[in-house]
């Protein structure tokens, strides 16, 4: 297996849907959203790519061009949400953030764990704030203050507004599957409609990299995520152990 094909469908959230996109079955969202063992991540804006490594998997995004959403801080150009290994499947949440902090990867920003509502999950990704900086893509933007027809047909962002997150993918690991489920602003896939694709609007986003106290809070935050969920497991000093040493903060500077 050279190759993986990698869908997350949107969960079924009326005033999210955007016709001709694929909504989970009612039964899939219903076991993400209850489980006990789900943890939503920050989505991100950009374009999906896959790394070989052997046995392994990485499912990747490419953030090095500004999609709809232009990030001011990224920690890396490649941000790796899944790990997939060929003879065992979809690795867990600890496995999987253990393979990627040693092998210098950027791991996802997680954002709460545990049952959710669908309620809960509008709140989340329209009140919640990006960890990366983030505004409309620049050269979209004018063309938005140009264009009031389009400027007043956004619902939950404006022009100007800063700092929002394109969304949120809540995942359940089972037994080598995943079971993933997106919630993300349709403000976005309107600007994409009445806009055109990102590639008319050629910008960059920024990555200013962690500094070692940067590196440490930013997986600090997530492990208090992941313990809430894997209390007792073993792997979480284990994670901790390899966050302390200084190898695993030069890693990553070397992967960058």
């Amino acid at each position: 297996m050279d190759s993986l094909t990698y869908k997350v469908y949107r969960f079924n959230i009326p005033q999210f849907n955007i016709k001709g996109k694929h909504i989970l079955d009612t039964q899939t969202q219903e076991q993400i959203l209850k489980s006990k063992k789900s943890i939503a991540e920050e989505k991100l804006d950009g374009k999906q790519f896959i790394i070989n490594l052997d046995n392994i998997i990485l499912i990747c995004e490419d953030l090095k061009q500004t999609h709809t959403i232009f990030y001011k801080n990224l920690p890396s150009y490649s941000y790796c949400f899944d790990v997939y290994e060929k003879d065992k499947g979809y690795l867990d949440y600890l496995d999987k953030y253990l393979f990627l902090i040693e092998n210098g990867y950027v791991s996802p920003r997680f954002v709460r764990a545990g049952p959710s509502t669908v309620e809960e999950l509008v709140h989340i990704v329209l009140n919640g704030e990006s960890y990366f900086r983030t505004e409309i893509n620049p050269k979209m933007k004018n063309k938005i203050k140009s264009d009031s027809e389009i400027s007043r047909g956004l619902r939950y962002i404006k022009p100007d507004s800063t700092d929002f997150m394109e969304g949120v993918v809540v995942k359940l690991y089972e037994g080598g599957r995943l079971y993933p489920g997106k919630a993300v602003n349709p403000d976005f896939e309107y600007l994409i409609i009445n806009l055109g694709r990102y590639e008319q609007y050629e910008n960059k986003n920024i990555v200013e990299p962690f500094t070692k106290e940067e590196f440490e809070r930013y997986h600090r935050n997530n492990l208090n995520i992941l313990s809430e969920i894997y209390k007792d497991d073993k792997r979480l000093s284990e994670i901790s152990r390899i966050l302390k040493d200084r190898k695993t903060y030069a890693s990553y500077l070397s992967n960058l």
